[in-house]
């Protein structure tokens, strides 16, 4: 039973990443938009060069690694096999003071750095909004 809870996890990501990767899907376009979103962390891809290097090093990404604002913790996630294309790696970085500024400014700071293609607020979605 539990690990068909991690495998429809990893279907989830799977298809966010494919959709987001390939272009048919921005969502941080309009970050002052009254989109519910939750104030704990925020979801950040990394370019396909800093996910094969962190892949080949076996590297774990922490708090440590993000100085740029306080992050609590560090989840990673890989959204393919290492020989795809579209071979990304998905962090959630989780925000020591939750709350919506500070997901937005997390985000401004975070997207700026080189190894990062998109920083976003983890959005709730509804039947009616998808």
């Amino acid at each position: 039973m539990k690990n068909d809870y991690k495998v429809l996890i990893a279907s989830i990501i799977f298809t966010f990443m494919f959709i987001a990767c390939s272009g048919g899907l921005v969502v941080n376009d309009d970050l002052g938009s009254d989109s519910p979103f939750a104030y704990d962390l925020i979801l950040v891809v990394l370019t396909y060069e800093a996910t094969f290097a962190a892949f080949r090093a076996n590297k774990m990404y922490a708090p440590a690694d993000f100085p740029e604002f306080n992050f609590s913790r560090v989840e990673n996630f890989f959204t393919m096999r290492p020989t795809g294309p579209y071979f990304r790696r998905l962090l959630f970085l989780h925000l020591a003071e939750p709350s919506k500024e500070n997901v937005l400014l997390a985000i401004r700071l975070v997207e700026q750095r080189a190894d990062v293609e998109s920083a976003n607020p983890n959005y709730y979605r509804f039947p009616g909004n998808i």
